[in-house]
């Protein structure tokens, strides 16, 4: 009989406790209306991958410039307001630069150490001042002007002959062979034979 009590009364200080805390975290964090997810997929199911942007639209239309969406268990924010945009990226963009990283961003990034995955830290700026002095300054990257200007005399003329043979030109895959074979040559001085592969995506 004693054990029922007890264990009662710690059933009882659990619940209690976890309603609790639930309420100071609402007290604490009000997010921006948005629509009600699932338990674990949150807004996922809603998503199309070719009608996001319409998606968003009609949501601002019923939720209005700020609309908070779950994503799993990420939560996610949808700015739709331009002024609300510059406020989020430029007065505020210190506080909102970051992303989550994921474990295999960790994995590929030596634990978040490349300028593209790192967080927002003192080491970011000096690894920018690096850049910016060493690959990105106006003098080097005027070095680069005559492979920029020959890769693009070479989707010109890729263009310009599917479209004289009537053929459909898919302009997503030509510029994606573009940036690669243009940022290949620059950063490692020539040009991958494998570019083809690029098709799949």
């Amino acid at each position: 009989m004693l054990i029922f009590f007890l264990l009662l009364a710690v059933l009882s200080t659990t619940f209690l406790a976890i309603i609790l805390s639930k309420n100071n975290k609402k007290r604490r964090f009000r997010p921006p209306p948005g629509p009600k997810g699932l338990p674990l997929i949150g807004n996922l199911h809603r998503f199309e991958s070719s009608n996001t942007h319409v998606y968003y639209s009609k949501l601002g239309k019923v939720y209005g410039p700020i609309i908070a969406l779950r994503l799993m268990s990420k939560p996610m924010v949808v700015i739709q307001s331009a002024r609300l945009a510059t406020e989020v990226l430029q007065t505020h963009d210190k506080n909102l630069c970051n992303r989550p990283l994921s474990a295999g961003g960790k994995r590929l990034s030596y634990g978040g150490l490349d300028i593209a995955l790192s967080p927002y830290s003192k080491y970011l700026r000096e690894m920018k001042k690096i850049l910016y002095v060493h690959l990105l300054s106006s003098k080097k990257v005027e070095s680069f002007a005559p492979i920029r200007q020959e890769e693009v005399s070479r989707l010109i003329q890729e263009v310009s002959s599917l479209s004289s043979s009537s053929k459909v030109v898919n302009l997503s895959k030509l510029v994606l062979r573009f940036s690669c074979s243009t940022s290949g040559r620059i950063t490692l001085g020539k040009t991958f034979m494998f570019l083809h592969y690029l098709s799949a995506f």
